[in-house]
């Protein structure tokens, strides 16, 4: 097993419990302090420290290493110490976490961490997850490592300890598909004239978190926030139907995320239920069906990545013929500025929007509340404004702070549904 050391002292302080004395309880609190401090360091090493002059923004993004790691046995720490050194050989910095915190499980005294990493580049998701497992496992000390592969680009990690859950760890290649700087901000490209209806009254915000079906407790919370988010859900992701039910009964606007083929397919893998421009219509009609069966309660569309699909006229039109056969609208996710979705949208007169403003492509807390900010601004100077965001703990750190401050300034987060046209 990776860090052997921490097993040693495990050992140690089994065998010198039973017959302590003064001298054996010294020698375990000084073991102590240095098993805290060998996870400590690597730890802060490797989710990075705030800039000087800058306040430290963990305890807001709830990547804090210490209060992810509070309360734990040190079996759990060896565990967390074991997990990070083999990724930190794989080259995982602080910038491939979108997730490092933990949730308090009911019934049990020990946290559950909760880590997302995005995919290190030339690894399998399977291939991964079993030889991070391989290295945590245990069975001396009761922890047992369990993979689960939900498709070819993610895979989770479950580490129990005495049967206790203490880590769920998605290795995924979920990352929204890298935008070229000038379209991060849609409203720079030519636009038609909304209705009355948006520009009059007060400033409106939709906000679409995308990617939903793979991060049950983060999608949870996002839910949870007091207001009317709308959520794009992955078509045949593992928690995808189940999410899209507890939504639909909390009266949130749901959408297919529709996976459509991106310029770069070698770094940019659209996942299940896919379509490419070169599918002729009726492969088209047929995952577009399995799509939309996939996920209940729909009441539009958005593309998932699709920056080289939404510059082809032919299969883009085929999608929206049915998604207005189905009674849908479409939202134009915007990840190239060539994209024909909006356009052919209202030529077929599909009720169409498109996104304004990306949260988190720069996945950094500061960052999502600046764009937050600037989403808000133009709200007000343009009556409306679409914002795509992801469920990032980053994300909802910056949602809970940034929409309060929205609504005092008087702007008006609504579904995405009172934005089309």
């Amino acid at each position: 097993m990776a860090g052997p050391p921490l097993i040693r002292f495990l050992k140690r302080a089994e065998e010198l419990l039973g017959r302590a004395s003064a001298a054996h309880v010294l020698f375990i609190g000084l073991a102590g302090l240095a098993l805290f401090l060998l996870i400590t360091v690597p730890l802060v090493s490797l989710m990075g420290d705030a800039q000087p002059g800058q306040p430290a923004p963990q305890r807001e993004t709830a990547v804090d290493p210490a209060s992810a790691e509070g309360g734990s046995s040190p079996a759990a720490l060896a565990v967390s110490a074991a997990a990070l050194e083999f990724l930190a050989d794989l080259g995982v910095t602080r910038e491939d976490f979108t997730t490092f915190s933990s949730a308090q499980v009911p019934g049990s005294s020990e946290p559950l961490r909760i880590w997302e990493l995005a995919l290190p580049h030339g690894q399998q998701a399977q291939g991964l997850a079993e030889r991070l497992a391989a290295t945590l496992v245990d069975p001396q000390h009761g922890v047992r490592a369990q993979v689960t592969v939900f498709d070819s680009k993610t895979a989770q990690v479950e580490v129990t300890i005495d049967d206790a859950a203490t880590h769920n760890i998605l290795i995924s290649d979920l990352r929204a598909e890298i935008v070229p700087g000038e379209v991060v901000y849609g409203h720079n490209l030519r636009d038609i004239p909304p209705p009355p209806h948006l520009t009059q009254g007060p400033a409106k915000v939709a906000i679409i978190i995308d990617d939903i079906g793979y991060r049950p407790q983060i999608e949870a919370a996002l839910l949870e926030l007091p207001a009317q988010l709308t959520f794009a859900v992955l078509p045949q992701s593992p928690y995808g139907r189940e999410f899209a039910q507890r939504a639909h009964d909390q009266g949130r606007c749901l959408l297919l995320h529709l996976p459509l083929e991106p310029l770069d397919r070698a770094n940019n893998n659209p996942g299940p239920g896919a379509l490419f421009a070169a599918m002729d219509d009726e492969q088209i009609k047929r995952i577009v069906e399995q799509d939309i069966e996939s996920v209940p309660f729909i009441e539009g569309v958005n593309n998932h990545m699709g920056s080289r699909f939404t510059q082809e006229q032919r299969p883009m039109r085929t999608v929206l013929r049915l998604v207005q056969a189905h009674g849908l609208y479409f939202i134009d996710s915007l990840t190239t500025g060539r994209s024909l979705a909006f356009s052919e949208a209202r030529s077929l007169g599909v009720p169409t929007a498109r996104r304004d403003v990306f949260l988190d492509h720069v996945p950094s807390y500061e960052h999502v509340l600046g764009q937050l900010q600037r989403l808000g601004s133009q709200a007000k100077s343009r009556g409306y404004a679409v914002a795509i965001g992801h469920p990032y703990e980053v994300t909802l750190a910056a949602l809970r702070k940034g929409l309060p401050e929205l609504e005092a300034q008087g702007v008006v987060v609504v579904p995405i549904r009172d934005i089309v046209y």
